[in-house]
């Protein structure tokens, strides 16, 4: 699976939108985190399935 269907899939399941900033290099999620919503970011597609389920702990970018 390349890294655009992965992004779409991970948005699909966690219901957050999900991207890949071309500039940053790196993989981001909006996410909800204690009532508010927050930016994640992450290396790579499992790190960022790890920060969306996370994403209170999740360090900020």
């Amino acid at each position: 699976m390349d890294a655009g269907a992965a992004l779409v899939e991970l948005a699909a399941r966690f219901g957050v939108p999900c991207w890949w900033g071309t500039y940053t290099r790196a993989y981001w999620a909006m996410v909800p985190a204690s009532g508010r919503w927050r930016l994640v970011e992450a290396l790579t597609l499992r790190e960022l399935a790890v920060a969306i389920q996370a994403s209170d702990g999740w360090p900020w970018p």
